[in-house]
């Protein structure tokens, strides 16, 4: 009865504890695998944002990386690396850094030391506007609205048509600047208009215009001097009204159509008329 007994616990402890068989495989719980860790690593640069830095990321212990610093800004010098606060021996913009078993902060640290601590030297430029009186009869050997550094001295010639004669150079404020058609200039600290004066002067003694003195020699409206009245003249009087200029006391007498002393849109439109 007692040996039945034992029988009937035993098998009562095999059916409640199924669990508990020893020496067998349990594919529901397979053993842990072999876990490798990655460590943080960050690059930064004092004054932050100083320089590009390289290398960031999570690495293996043991793990090489290159490590680099570039300055974005003149007359800065890396003097030391720092890592995780504590200075270190390097003091190459890049190298090579072995990962350890801990995250790190890599610092590169700058300081300003420019070649020439002196002040910078500061250059201004100032433009510099070409024109003709009348429009449109000479060219330049430099384009007009340059800018040009002030102080600096540089050469301007006037290159006129044929049939005209250079008398001046004349600025915005009517003073005469050179009466050489070539001559050297100095650009000074403010923005100038320099205006190349020219008369019709054709070297044929017959041509009615080559009098400048004979007033009645004119043609009204003929502004180019080339004896006739076309759009050529609508253009160089428009182009003399938008310059602002004054014009010369001939280019007046040949312009200035309704005699109010100045030369005008009024003036434009008579000289349209005249071509119809």
């Amino acid at each position: 009865m007692r040996i039945t007994l034992l029988y009937i616990i035993g098998a009562l402890i095999l059916l409640l504890c199924p669990c508990k068989s020893y020496g067998q495989i349990n594919p529901d719980n397979p053993p842990e695998p072999n876990v490798r860790y990655k460590y943080k690593l960050v690059v930064k640069s004092n004054p932050e944002d100083i320089a590009w830095n390289s290398g960031d990321g999570k690495y293996e212990q043991g793990e090489e990386i290159w490590v680099n610093s570039s300055p974005n800004y003149g007359g800065y010098t890396l003097t030391h690396w720092t890592m995780n606060g504590v200075k270190i021996g390097n003091k190459d913009y890049g190298f090579v850094f072995t990962m350890p078993a801990k995250s790190v902060e890599l610092v590169a640290h700058y300081a300003f030391s420019p070649e020439n601590p002196s002040e910078p030297d500061i250059h201004y430029y100032r433009r510099l506007r070409l024109l003709t009186s009348p429009v449109g009869v000479a060219s330049f050997n430099r384009m007009s609205d340059d800018r040009f550094e002030v102080g600096s001295n540089f050469d301007i010639d006037v290159y006129c048509n044929q049939g005209y004669k250079f008398t001046g150079w004349y600025d915005q404020n009517d003073n005469l600047v050179s009466d050489k058609s070539y001559f050297m200039y100095t650009m000074p600290d403010k923005d100038m208009v320099l205006t190349a004066r020219l008369v019709y002067s054709p070297d044929n003694p017959d041509d009615p215009h080559g009098n400048q003195d004979d007033v009645s020699s004119f043609i009204l409206g003929d502004a180019n001097y080339d004896g006739v009245v076309d759009e050529s003249d609508v253009e160089n009087v428009l182009g003399l009204f938008l310059s602002g200029n004054k014009p010369s006391e001939d280019l007046m007498k040949v312009c200035d159509l309704n005699g109010d002393g100045m030369v005008d849109i009024t003036d434009i439109i008579l000289i349209m008329e005249k071509i119809k």
